[in-house]
């Protein structure tokens, strides 16, 4: 069995490059790509 992990970091170097809204769907996709790894890992 193979196993491919990947890690997604959304950072910045400079600070407010992200407004709320655009934090939100990160933090939506974040959680999603989580999940579906947490899914994989479990089967």
């Amino acid at each position: 069995m193979a196993v491919s992990l990947s890690v997604f970091i959304f950072n910045s170097h400079e600070s407010e490059v992200f407004n709320e809204n655009v934090l939100s769907i990160l933090d939506i996709y974040g959680h999603l790509i989580a999940l579906m790894i947490i899914n994989e890992l479990s089967h």
